[in-house]
């Protein structure tokens, strides 16, 4: 059974550009197979959308980092 509740966020970056549109986690962790911390966030639309915007600009963030 999948649960389809929450969203598991393994990564900083996203992390952090969710509390900047005030998003909160309710929980932080470690996956215990790959030792990396996890950030837990209730899963919602207005998440998905904040996620989906991320997807769209995180690779332009990257390009602007690679030409300083």
């Amino acid at each position: 059974m999948v649960n389809n509740k929450y969203f598991y966020c393994y990564s900083y970056r996203l992390m952090c550009f969710l509390k900047s549109y005030g998003f909160r986690y309710i929980s932080k962790g470690i996956n215990h197979n790959s030792s990396s911390f996890y950030y837990l966030f209730c899963k919602s639309e207005d998440l998905d959308i904040a996620i989906s915007l991320w997807n769209t600009i995180k690779f332009k963030l990257k390009e602007n980092q690679n030409e300083l």
